[in-house]
């Protein structure tokens, strides 16, 4: 494989994370979506371990964006495309929305749609821009640090960010750019070698953890049932919300297992990863989110469909949308390309020669 193409390994994962996002947002958004559990059934069981798998879409999108830029000099062209694609979806969004319910847009309406990334509508972006603009000096420590010193920063966010909030329901206000931070060295630690024992057994450990995503669910779900506990249920997600430890060693040991096996490299495949942010500016969108899960598959009545069932369909909805919002965003960055090259043309012919 060449070595300046990126292994194909790394660019699936990052397909399967948006894949299991989609999912998360499917049970969260849609099936779950203001339901009160008081007993458990097998269906709802299996809504809540789909919710699991968005939390770990998340830490494993962020630990790839670690391992690929911590060693990388800032370049601002990783922000734009981000910043104009969540503004284009955005305001878009926002005008159908305003035409269809008839509605003049107010300046706060206005604002939200038109600046997405500084008033918060996709929390993902907004924070995913931060980060890269924290960047430099988090790879500066990179560079400076020793693996002890990467190792001991990394424990102390892990513990401060994921575990104790786990445990002891603390955390540190609004700390979401803390966590992303967290995630972006611990893909640091992954590219410059700094957890080798993570590496060596990178199969059990992610076996372990990843299972106790589902594991945490059923087992609380079971006891909650025995005991006939509403409080018990109603902390069914308690070990894969955001602040899931669990997500976190399970995403790192599997960007190492794809890192550390055999690379591969197929150029559809990394193209394809390329478009994974367009999916979820459209399929998240605020105005697009009601709409999606409960207009357009009133995703409700799944909620007493029979297991099997519900397996097959949710399967279906979630590929559906999943292909859906890929093919819009492939119309968008060829309607995008196009205008750059009409606009370079332009600008070409309007600059006089120099001789």
């Amino acid at each position: 494989m060449p070595t300046h193409t990126r292994n194909s390994n790394i660019e699936l994962l990052r397909i399967l994370a948006m894949l299991l996002i989609v999912a998360h947002h499917f049970a969260t958004h849609g099936v779950l979506n203001g339901m009160v559990v008081t007993h458990a059934t097998t269906t709802l069981t299996l809504a809540q371990i789909l919710v699991s798998g968005g939390k770990f879409g998340v830490a494993l999108f962020i630990i790839i964006t670690g391992y690929f830029l911590s060693t990388r000099p800032f370049k601002a062209r990783r922000v734009w495309p981000v910043m104009l694609a969540a503004m284009t979806y955005s305001i878009f969004f926002m005008v159908v929305h305003s035409l269809r319910a008839h509605l003049i847009p107010g300046p706060w309406y206005l604002a939200f749609g038109i600046f997405p990334v500084i008033f918060q509508q996709y929390w993902f972006v907004t924070e995913y821009v931060l980060l890269i603009l924290l960047s430099p000096m988090i790879n500066a420590f990179v560079a400076s640090a020793t693996h002890r010193q990467l190792r001991l920063l990394v424990g102390t966010l892990m513990m401060l960010s994921f575990i104790l909030p786990m445990l002891v329901h603390t955390r540190l206000g609004d700390d979401e750019t803390l966590r992303f931070i967290t995630l972006y060295l611990v893909g640091a630690c992954l590219q410059t070698d700094a957890l080798p024992w993570l590496v060596k057994h990178r199969y059990l450990i992610f076996i372990i953890s990843f299972a106790a995503l589902p594991g945490s669910v059923i087992l609380i779900n079971l006891l909650g049932n025995h005991f006939q506990s509403p409080t018990l249920l109603a902390h069914a997600l308690e070990f894969v919300g955001d602040t899931s430890p669990f997500a976190v060693i399970a995403a790192a040991a599997l960007l190492a297992i794809g890192v550390h096996g055999k690379p591969h490299y197929f150029p559809r495949v990394n193209n394809l990863a390329g478009y994974m942010f367009g999916i979820y500016l459209i399929h998240d969108n605020a105005y697009v989110r009601p709409w999606l899960w409960h207009t357009t598959f009133h995703t409700e009545w799944l909620r007493t469909a029979n297991p099997a069932f519900f397996i097959i369909i949710s399967i279906l909805i979630i590929s559906a949308v999943f292909i859906f919002s890929l093919l819009i965003e492939l119309g968008r960055a060829a309607i995008m390309e196009w205008l750059m090259n009409k606009f370079s043309s332009w600008r070409h012919k309007a600059s006089p020669d120099v001789q």
